[in-house]
């Protein structure tokens, strides 16, 4: 996989070796933002047959559309080979939790339901612990709304982005963080909702964003 690190990474702070660490930039999450931000007409989404493979260029590998099917699962229609790498299988058909770590996967699925019922915006970050044969591994999942033929929005386009040698598969990721937006950029206030992992409790929260219309946007806060 591409490694992004260069000289427009920020500083976040101090490696084991004491020298400083960077921020992966993940350029091609951005290249896929922007090519979808530029199909978006007068508020809404573009339609899934406006997708082009072409204008995703270098992106390609690491982008997949996906198809809400019920709430909080997201089938692979299509994805990348540098997604099939993580896991070492094509994934087409697969769900979009077959790349996510076990106890992350509640987050990630409400994040897929405000994408389609919401028309959110949803970028996550990920990571994959170290282990023998499998370096640590930093992340980034964008998940953007597609209209259907109806102008329903079942369609998500999405790009996970991976910084580090993918070492043996499979590779699953946690979530680190979660941000959401609404399409037109606004800042919305905040509420808190809580979100159960299986039987346990809660050790996360969504921060979600209340509007007169309704909708709603994440944002993940570990406790």
């Amino acid at each position: 996989m591409m490694s992004f690190f260069g000289k427009d990474d920020v500083p976040v702070g101090k490696a084991p070796d004491g020298k400083s660490e960077t921020a992966p930039v993940f350029a091609l999450v951005q290249q896929v933002r922007g090519y979808w931000q530029a199909l978006c007409v007068a508020g809404q989404a573009p339609m899934r047959a406006q997708i082009d493979p072409r204008g995703l260029n270098a992106a390609l590998g690491q982008t997949f559309l996906a198809e809400r099917v019920a709430p909080g699962v997201g089938r692979l229609r299509v994805a990348g080979m540098g997604l099939a790498d993580l896991l070492g299988m094509e994934l087409r058909g697969m769900p979009l939790s077959c790349l996510i770590d076990p106890a992350s996967r509640a987050q990630v699925a409400a994040g897929l339901d405000l994408v389609v019922d919401h028309g959110a915006v949803v970028e996550m970050d990920l990571s994959a612990a170290g282990s023998f044969g499998r370096p640590a591994l930093r992340a980034r999942l964008v998940l953007l709304p597609l209209r259907d033929e109806d102008g329903g929005t079942h369609r998500i386009l999405g790009c996970l982005e991976v910084v580090g040698a993918i070492g043996r598969a499979p590779r699953r990721f946690a979530v680190e963080a979660c941000r959401s937006s609404a399409m037109d950029g606004i800042a919305k206030p905040m509420l808190r909702v809580a979100v159960p992992l299986g039987n346990a409790a809660p050790k996360v929260a969504f921060e979600v964003e209340a509007t007169k219309s309704s909708r709603s946007y994440l944002q993940l806060v570990k406790k």
